[in-house]
């Protein structure tokens, strides 16, 4: 990540900002990673997963729960991952 420093409007204070296309890009990649992980929850309780499943014999209920319980999972996984990407950028940054 390269932040360059801009002045701001109306203030004397310079903000540090990503220039062009990487801040979308970042954006992007957000969006991307949370629609992954509520995936499992959306999959699940749709019919067209759960009728399927459901006419092989597993309840309706369970398939609904597990993919809550994989969801709940995912978004640990990716809560702890960002957890520790920040606690790095935290610990390298330095003031210029």
């Amino acid at each position: 990540m390269n932040s360059y420093r801009f002045p701001f409007f109306f203030t004397d204070v310079p903000i540090y900002a990503e220039q062009g296309v990487n801040a979308f890009l970042r954006y992007g990649q957000i969006l991307v990673i949370v629609l992954l992980a509520c995936l499992p929850a959306f999959a699940g309780t749709s019919s067209y997963i759960f009728d399927p499943i459901a006419t092989a014999g597993i309840p309706r209920s369970l398939v609904q729960t597990g993919s809550l319980l994989l969801t709940i999972l995912t978004v640990t996984a990716v809560t702890r991952i960002a957890l520790r990407i920040a606690v790095q950028r935290f610990q390298t940054y330095q003031i210029q």
